[in-house]
């Protein structure tokens, strides 16, 4: 903090000494420019919101209008033209059938002896449910011939003298670990649907079990994912055991594999053994670990265009504006082709795209040079925002740029996205994961629902599967 000098300090200061002024001035122009970087910098923190970088919905203030990335399709709202609606429709078979007979007129007239016509009105709704018992009755007896004991079905097929079948079990997984209801809550559920007085025991057991039958679908996911082409990568924190630990996802249209581990970086990739032995395309955010293993790199534009938005709105960079344009105008080419058939752009096509790409950036750098000056003891002096994306721009282009040459490759990266999210649903309900084994149980479980929700398979007939030691052929097959 700098002390400020009387007026009467100063001229004593001046007529002494007129090196110190300059001395002092220039200290206070470097003070100011401290001052005026760090006001950047929280000015920039404020103003950022889901719309213009990385930050979830959820931390946007409702004081502030976020503006959205897309653009109107000018359509009215409700079912477009050639819409096909899904109505409740009679059926020609009912379960039921409930007959109001007409028996006399409200003025006391029997009609008995008149003809009648009849109109259906259907009811659809689910019956009450309860619990059902079924008493398996096993029959044993001592083999005559061998000695041996004979029993008609045997213990490991029937289980424990009273259990609970598999339809309690199912809907039990499926509530904690798709509709993300904690223990509590699915308990409640049972106990008002059916009157079920289920133990949070109980409830652990049978994830544990879900965990270890689903051990096998684990493995061959990996294996599939590991032999497709294109694959999504993404991170998130989350907190188990009151301390930081990080979800990752690697995950294809039809694929859903997720892991935790205590770090987030290369350390972490490595020991969940995907991608250091994966060979394809990876798309994800450019987080730099991903830059260390032997595969090619898709970066999210999704997130470029959050970025550039923030460089265009916060500080009037006008080349932002022009590269998000491009990289739409690159998009809207690309889906064209796409219908049209086509596996990627022209050559001739490509190159246009690409000089409009390097004129936005020689624009760019015209404002913003690439710093290569070094001031003594401080090191390379560090860049601005708009220095840090253009330098991206720059070295990663064929990244960026890599879904105009290859169709596989998506625009963005929000795939794996979609498959963090529903995690950060259970924190929000839940809380943080009491144990990492717990995570790791709901990381396994939340994997094959969302591989199975990918493959059109009802989720409370795969978690049936996966029950009976049945969940590889319930999702691949």
């Amino acid at each position: 903090m700098i002390t400020r000098p009387t007026r009467e300090q100063l001229r004593a200061l001046i007529e002494r000494d007129p090196e110190a002024v300059i001395d002092l001035i220039e200290m206070l122009f470097d003070e100011i420019e401290k001052i005026s970087t760090r006001i950047r910098l929280l000015e920039d923190r404020l103003a950022k919101n889901s719309a213009n970088s990385s930050k979830p919905p959820s931390s946007d203030s409702f004081t502030k209008k976020v503006k959205s990335l897309r653009k109107s399709s000018r359509r009215k709202p409700g079912g477009q033209k050639g819409h096909k609606f899904e109505t409740l429709r009679p059926v020609s078979n009912p379960d039921k059938t409930v007959i109001h007979e007409l028996s006399e007129c409200t003025c006391g007239c029997d009609l008995s002896g008149c003809q009648k016509e009849q109109t259906h009105h259907q009811v659809f709704d689910i019956p009450e449910i309860k619990i059902e018992v079924t008493d398996h009755v096993v029959e044993s007896a001592k083999c005559p011939s061998c000695g041996n004991i004979a029993r008609s079905v045997e213990d490991d097929q029937i289980g424990r003298p009273a259990q609970y079948g598999k339809n309690i079990q199912s809907l039990s997984l499926y509530l904690m670990n798709y509709q993300l209801l904690p223990y509590d809550r699915t308990r409640e559920f049972f106990r008002d649907l059916a009157g079920i007085n289920l133990s949070a025991g109980t409830l652990n057991n049978w994830n544990r079990r879900a965990f270890k039958s689903l051990a096998t679908f684990e493995a061959e996911a990996r294996l599939r994912i590991l032999a497709s082409p294109v694959i999504h990568n993404d991170e998130t924190g989350a907190r188990v055991d009151s301390k930081l630990h990080w979800l990752h996802v690697a995950s294809t249209e039809n694929l859903t594999l997720l892991n935790f581990h205590p770090k987030r970086g290369r350390e972490a990739m490595n020991a969940i053994g995907i991608l250091p032995y994966y060979k394809g395309i990876s798309a994800h955010d450019y987080w730099r670990a991903y830059y260390g293993f032997d595969f090619d790199n898709a970066l999210c534009n999704a997130h470029l265009l959050r970025e550039l938005l923030f460089l265009y709105e916060e500080h009037s960079e006008k080349w932002a504006s022009q590269m998000s344009a491009l990289l739409l105008e690159i998009k809207e080419a690309v889906d064209a082709a796409k219908r049209a058939g086509k596996k990627s752009l022209s050559p001739k096509r490509l190159y246009i795209f690409n000089e409009k790409y390097s004129r936005i950036i020689k624009t760019g750098r015209k404002k913003h040079p690439e710093c290569t000056d070094k001031k003594a003891g401080r090191g390379r002096k560090k860049r601005s925002l708009a220095g840090n994306l253009l330098l991206r721009l720059e070295t990663r282009r064929d990244d960026i740029l890599r879904f105009a040459k290859n169709f596989k490759v998506p625009f963005d990266n929000n795939q794996a996205e979609r498959d963090l999210r529903m995690s950060k649903a259970k924190q929000k309900i839940s809380g943080c994961f009491r144990s990492f084994e717990g995570a790791m149980i709901f990381a396994r479980i939340r994997s094959y629902i969302s591989t199975s929700r990918k493959n059109k398979i009802q989720i409370l007939d795969s978690l049936r599967s996966a029950i009976a030691g049945n969940a590889i052929q319930a999702v691949f097959c």
